[in-house]
């Protein structure tokens, strides 16, 4: 996952940027913004190049948003990746007047009940370099990522029942970093009835295995289950 921060300055350096002419309504591009009426038109976006201009620029044949039209209600969901990028970094200096809430784009999306407890979820956290919680979910609901077809799921109760291996995966990938100090996804416990008792199944308990090879190792019994769920193990046709 790339930044997209080249592009912007390339993009804002023609010239053909600086002779946009100034927009007949301000409310043009006013859906970039999560709520419309805090978009800024005039605000400036760069050195000499307003808001207004910016996105006259980003729309523009070739551009990142040359096919979207942010004049009426914008639905990011599913979007290439340099979608999300553009509209985060136009909503950053164009929405709202200070705070973090007025500032929050058309693709922002709340993705707090990927974790077992929605209040765990930190969206600032660190998924990895460069990449804090809510832009690596950004990632992963993109085009052509595993939760593309989910990724706008996760603003209440996500049921992982019926989900395929690799979207389990994926979301218990970005609970272990995103979810606090229990590290529970919305599939923690999923493999609860593996026991007499479900109440006595503890998914982050310590797996000790070995392999063909006499190689040992440890896991926790959620990543044991879900390795043989896998479609060349054991419990691949088990739910």
């Amino acid at each position: 996952m790339s930044a997209n921060e080249a592009m912007l300055r390339s993009v804002l350096t023609l010239t053909a940027l600086l002779t946009v002419p100034a927009l007949t309504q301000a409310s043009s591009y006013s859906h970039v913004c999560a709520t419309p009426t805090n978009y800024q038109g005039s605000a400036e976006y760069a050195t000499g190049v307003t808001c207004d201009q910016a996105m006259a620029s980003f729309t523009g044949a070739g551009q990142a948003l040359h096919n979207d039209d942010f004049s009426n209600a914008f639905d990011c969901g599913g979007k290439a990746q340099n979608v999300y990028e553009t509209v985060h970094a136009v909503a950053a200096k164009c929405c709202g007047t200070g705070s973090e809430v007025s500032r929050r784009s058309a693709c922002w999306f709340d993705y707090s009940h990927v974790c077992k407890t929605s209040s765990d979820y930190d969206a600032n956290a660190e998924y990895e370099t460069n990449a804090d919680c809510d832009k690596y979910m950004d990632y992963l609901s993109s085009e052509n990522q595993v939760l593309q077809s989910v990724g706008e799921s996760f603003s209440s109760a996500f049921d992982c029942g019926g989900k395929s291996q690799e979207i389990k995966s994926a979301i218990d990938g970005v609970a272990s970093k995103c979810c606090g100090s229990s590290g529970k996804s919305a599939c923690a416990d999923l493999y609860s009835h593996i026991c007499h008792d479900p109440n006595n199944y503890d998914g982050s308990k310590q797996y000790t295995y070995e392999d063909d090879d006499g190689t040992t190792g440890t896991s926790t019994c959620d990543a044991a289950i879900l390795y043989n769920l896998a479609p060349d193990q054991a419990l691949k046709d088990e739910d």
